[in-house]
């Protein structure tokens, strides 16, 4: 068995975000990666996709996820399972930071939106 305090998870940063592991292959889990994602006020991501499916769980504020053109905003509560291999961008369009649970399949490949393999240090 596998536990992690949320105090103890190892801390990612990108612009305007902040990833907090909860489980990868590095913490234990050979299958399931998943992380929290905490989002500044007005962030936003490169595009990029993943060659697997990528689950997101909105828990405080809202993140506008825009998959392959259309866009939804993720509210607590709601679910969001964007496919493998759409392109993707996160956003924070409010003035209030945001909070969501991301989860994929351990082993995962990310590229930008123009092909070229981009890391994620948080799902190794």
């Amino acid at each position: 068995m596998y536990h992690i305090h949320h105090s103890e998870a190892t801390i990612f940063t990108v612009p305007g975000f902040e990833i907090r592991v909860l489980t990868a292959p590095s913490h234990g889990a050979a299958e399931v990666c998943t992380w929290h994602l905490y989002a500044t006020p007005h962030a936003s991501s490169e595009s990029h996709m993943l060659d697997h499916q990528e689950l997101f769980i909105g828990q405080s504020g809202q993140l506008t996820v825009t998959v392959a053109g259309e866009r939804v905003v993720l509210l607590p509560g709601d679910a969001i399972l964007v496919p493998a291999g759409a392109l993707m961008q996160l956003a924070n369009e409010s003035d209030a930071p945001a909070h969501v649970i991301g989860c994929v399949t351990a082993g995962f490949q990310a590229k930008g939106a123009s092909g070229e393999p981009i890391g994620a240090p948080w799902a190794q």
